[in-house]
């Protein structure tokens, strides 16, 4: 729960409207669309989220 409220405040600081990342089904292909397109719309709220663990952890 922390972690997610963390990711959160990314999204307000991006000004993108925070989803759950979804997962492709497995029997259906096409699917994995609707993953990729949903990632790339947090595209920048992610990559701010996971510099700023690297920097936590030391990397």
């Amino acid at each position: 729960a922390k972690r997610l409220a963390e990711y959160k405040k990314f999204h307000f600081f991006t000004t993108t409207e925070p989803h759950k990342i979804l997962k492709p089904a497995q029997t259906h292909w096409l699917s994995l669309e609707h993953c990729v397109v949903r990632l790339i719309k947090q595209w920048t709220a992610l990559e701010l989220y996971f510099k700023k663990q690297l920097k936590r952890v030391g990397l």
